[in-house]
């Protein structure tokens, strides 16, 4: 069971990616968006115990990915920040 992120991921075989083309904005907020969902199922009581422990799981690789990101060249800042303030926004709605 996983909710983002497979426990055994296999590796890329699509065509090659240009490394500076890629969005290094959208790919920051794809994995913040996983990391308050999971985050989301950690602090929810109707959550089982091996519920969480695989949310936690997966949070340490939504966060790894992130700093990832991060550091792209291509990575804006205030884009993600604008980006994380809408994120926070729909959560706080639900």
């Amino acid at each position: 069971m996983s909710f983002c992120y497979d426990d055994n991921p296999k590796p890329y075989k699509g065509p090659p990616m240009c490394f500076e083309n890629m969005n290094a904005v959208d790919g920051y907020l794809r994995h913040y968006s996983n990391h308050l969902y999971l985050k989301f199922i950690i602090s929810s009581k109707g959550s089982t115990f091996h519920e969480r422990m695989q949310a936690e799981k997966e949070l340490k690789t939504a966060e790894r990915k992130m700093a990832w990101w991060s550091k792209h060249p291509n990575y804006k800042k205030e884009e993600v920040q604008a980006g994380i303030r809408l994120l926070q926004k729909d959560w706080e709605n639900n």
